[in-house]
């Protein structure tokens, strides 16, 4: 377990926070983890880290796997008149995750709260979501609920969107 997952289990276990751990085989993108991850019964996400076209303001985006991101809609949703993928320095210096482990659980290492985090209701109408832990070697299964009060635990308000 490397320093990332520990400090997210951290996070989970001082918060009282149950979790399931699935190991797999490193995956970098949701076709790759929806073949690897096979008996995890809850929501698998994907999770897109986003900025606007001037680098003033970041999204981390959680949908059901399965959706296609539609990023024209969402900046017309967000009013932006643009949005981007962040690269990886963005990634490292808000999240603390490399490309293929993004998760919103990293929320957790932007003390600034400059991400925004905005939340699929397929997603928040789930029973149990699947993010990895910060690592792209394993996914962990939490309650939804759980899930919103770890982002309230960081200091991360959470939009709700349809996209």
């Amino acid at each position: 377990m490397d320093e990332k997952e520990k400090d997210i289990i951290g996070a989970l276990e001082a918060l009282g926070i149950g979790y399931e751990m699935h190991r797999h085989k490193a995956v970098h993108t949701f076709d790759e983890a929806s073949k690897e991850c096979t008996g995890i019964t809850a929501v698998q996400t994907k999770n897109l880290f986003l900025k606007n076209g001037k680098r003033t303001a970041y999204y981390l985006v959680v949908i059901e796997g399965m959706k296609k991101a539609d990023l024209k809609k969402l900046a017309r949703v967000l009013h932006e008149s643009k949005l981007s993928f962040a690269g990886e320095e963005d990634l490292l210096r808000f999240l603390n995750v490399a490309p293929g482990s993004v998760s919103p659980l990293g929320v957790l290492y932007d003390a600034d709260k400059i991400v925004n985090v905005i939340v699929d209701e397929d997603v928040l109408a789930a029973p149990f979501v699947a993010f990895h832990p910060n690592c792209n070697t394993a996914s962990l299964v939490i309650r939804t609920d759980d899930f919103k009060r770890f982002l309230t635990h960081t200091g991360h308000e959470y939009r709700r969107s349809v996209l």
